[in-house]
C-alpha cells in the first residue's frame, strides 16, 4: 500500500469528516440555535417596529395632506400654518438630500 492510498484510508476512517445531505444540515442548524423560540421573536419584531423610521417621501406626503387639512379647519392660523409648512419643508429637504447621491468631497474636511 502507498503512502497515497493509506493517507485516502485514513480520511475515510476519520469520525471527524463528514458529509452531510441538505436534510442533516437544516437538523444540525436548528439543533444549534435550538430552534425557533416563538416568545422571542415577537419580543424582537416588537424592538424593530420601535426603532422603524418612515421613509422622507412618506412624510413629506403625509405633510402635504396635512396642510391641505389644517387650512380647511376654521382653528387655522398663520403661527401655527408656519410651524407645520416649516416641518414640511425640513422633510422635503431630507427627502432631497436622500435623493442625491453624495459627493466624494464631501468625506474629507479641509482645515
Amino acid at each position: 500500500m502507498t503512502d497515497m492510498n493509506m493517507w485516502l484510508a485514513c480520511d475515510n476512517e476519520d469520525a471527524r469528516f463528514h458529509v452531510l445531505n441538505d436534510d442533516e444540515i437544516v437538523a444540525t442548524m436548528s439543533d444549534l440555535d435550538g430552534g425557533p423560540d416563538e416568545k422571542e421573536e415577537e419580543v424582537y419584531d416588537d424592538e424593530m417596529l420601535e426603532n422603524v423610521c418612515p421613509l422622507h417621501e412618506k412624510i413629506y406626503q403625509c405633510l402635504e395632506v396635512a396642510l391641505q387639512w389644517f387650512e380647511m379647519q376654521e382653528e387655522c392660523d398663520s403661527k401655527r400654518m408656519l410651524c407645520l409648512k416649516s416641518i414640511r419643508d425640513l422633510a422635503a429637504n431630507k427627502r432631497r438630500t436622500a435623493i442625491k447621491q453624495t459627493s466624494i468631497t464631501d468625506f474629507f474636511k479641509y482645515a
